[in-house]
């Protein structure tokens, strides 16, 4: 099996308040979170404390770098420029030299089929917004994952081979290099996780759809309780993590799994 470096992201989303911020990213720094050659270590922020981050003018940013944190933007837009108001720019994002982007979250996925998009649509959307990043040179976390009408139908594998497929075509291989996929079931965000017999399995299908050398990685109620376990199985290469994250004693529990 391809050895695939770890991947550790810390999905902030819209929490905590710009003071908040800066208290919890200087708990990580205390309490020891790092990114190391093994493994990546990604702070996820929305636009605006992002940019404030990265234009800092103290030493913050560099002691967080020193430690192996990068940042992420929490969304990117299909357009580099011009009039899309709301959008963040891949270009901009660059410029800044964030190196990481989110494209498709299980939040923004859900809240364009709450306005009846066709799924098509939306997995074409979300290619355009992931060839855009990857030419702007960004990584990008490309999230996937079905919901709970689709698991009821016993749908999983083919919807999660349909987002796959379409958010990624006329990817490059060179390109696919930056490329992180993220399984999210959405039915889970918040609660209880899939089995790990279950995870496995999904793992295991994304993989033979992207490709071994493609780092997958598991998303949705993951804790310091369950981190071993999803670690364990061989087709998991790291884990996304929404409320674990803004605690930073939790949080390195979750990276220093081993």
């Amino acid at each position: 099996m391809v050895k695939i470096k770890e991947f550790f992201g810390a999905n902030f989303k819209t929490n905590p308040s710009m003071n908040e911020l800066y208290k919890l990213l200087g708990s990580y720094l205390n309490d020891g979170v790092a990114g190391n050659d093994d493994r990546d270590v990604v702070v996820f922020l929305s636009g605006f404390p992002l940019g404030h981050l990265m234009n800092s003018t103290d030493d913050f940013l560099g002691r967080l770098a020193s430690k192996g944190i990068e940042f992420g933007c929490q969304k990117v837009g299909e357009f580099e420029e011009g009039s899309h108001t709301g959008e963040d720019s891949a270009l901009w994002l660059r410029g800044l030299e964030v190196p990481y982007v989110l494209v498709g979250h299980s939040e923004e996925r859900g809240s364009y089929e709450e306005l009846e998009a066709h799924k098509i649509r939306i997995d074409n959307l979300f290619n355009r917004k992931i060839k855009t990043a990857l030419e702007n040179d960004l990584n990008v976390v490309y999230c996937i994952g079905e919901s709970k009408w689709d698991r009821s139908a016993g749908m999983v594998l083919g919807v999660l081979s349909d987002q796959s497929v379409r958010g990624l075509d006329r990817v490059s291989s060179d390109k696919m290099e930056s490329v992180t996929i993220a399984y999210e079931p959405r039915w889970s965000i918040g609660g209880e996780p899939p089995t790990l017999d279950e995870i496995a399995r999904i793992h295991g299908s994304i993989k033979k759809t992207v490709g071994d050398g493609v780092r997958v990685v598991y998303g949705g109620g993951v804790n310091p309780g369950n981190i071993k376990g999803i670690m364990g199985l061989d087709c998991v290469d790291g884990v996304l993590v929404g409320g674990a994250s803004l605690d930073a004693e939790k949080f390195k529990k979750i990276v220093e799994y081993r």
